[in-house]
């Protein structure tokens, strides 16, 4: 009869002191984001530099909080974002991220209490905190890096295996059908459907209403109606810039998520 084997748990390849630092750093990042979100004039003005100056559909793409995230540390940090991805997905784009760079931080769902672990291959769809107490889905924070912070697939190999690994990994993937499909997309309408599904998949409706016509009509013009979890939006942004559009859409998401309802409060569900 073959022995009974006892797994070891796995050692991770930071020091406590080296975990305490990123955990504090993380505390951090997650607290200037959470303090963006409550401003919408801030949450605005983020989404249009990002909606100007960024083109790739996986950022785009991500959940309004990471947009948060990946945006101001890039800022503070002097990053002019272009493009990002986890260490493994740049190796698979043929890139390698440079000995020594530091990663964005951002939150990504890792599996479920039934699977800890995001399968392998499965595009980890970065997330926002209010799934979280659920106590369904496991998330974490995870690094991605810019794509100034690699090197092309002449010194891929070389980076990527001193880059290997450990707990900032978030899975990559290779290209698909629907990344290429994106890729021909124009960024403002990534951006709009990207935030539009967000918004959906909080149970809320978008109204996009005329206003006054005496009124001048900005992205903060949002009325968010958590009772009958409607989103009524200016329709004059829809003949504006695709920046003024995805910001009034982003105002409106960051009124959701900093939503607490009470038991008894209107809202409440």
């Amino acid at each position: 009869m073959t022995a009974a084997t006892t797994r070891r748990p796995r050692r991770s390849r930071y020091s406590e002191a080296e975990q305490a630092e990123r955990a504090a750093h993380d505390a951090h990042v997650s607290a200037v984001a959470d303090q963006v979100l409550t401003d919408p004039a801030a949450v605005a003005q983020l989404i249009r530099q990002l909606g100007g100056s960024c083109t790739s559909p996986r950022v785009l793409r991500y959940s309004l909080r990471n947009q948060i995230l990946v945006h101001t540390q890039a800022r503070d940090r002097g990053i002019a974002l272009v493009d990002v991805d986890s260490v493994r997905g740049w190796r698979q784009r043929g890139r390698g991220v440079r000995r020594g760079e530091r990663g964005l931080r951002i939150v990504a769902p890792m599996g479920t209490d039934a699977a800890a672990d995001t399968p392998e291959g499965a595009e980890a769809q970065p997330a926002d905190p209010v799934a979280e107490s659920t106590g369904r889905p496991l998330f974490r924070m995870v690094s991605v890096f810019d794509i100034s912070q690699t090197d092309g697939a002449d010194n891929a190999a070389d980076n990527a295996a001193g880059n290997a690994g450990g707990p900032e990994e978030l899975t990559g993937h290779a290209a698909t059908t629907a990344d290429v499909g994106a890729a021909a997309q124009l960024p403002g309408d990534i951006h709009h459907t990207a935030l539009t599904e967000e918004i959906t998949r909080r149970e809320y409706r978008i109204v996009w209403s005329v206003r006054d016509p005496a009124d001048p009509v900005t992205p903060l013009d949002v009325r968010v109606d958590h009772t009958a979890r409607i989103v009524d939006l200016p329709h004059e942004l829809l003949l504006g810039p695709d920046t003024d559009r995805a910001a009034g859409l982003s105002v409106g998401m960051a009124q959701i998520l900093t939503h607490r309802p009470t038991a008894t409060g209107a809202g409440a569900r």
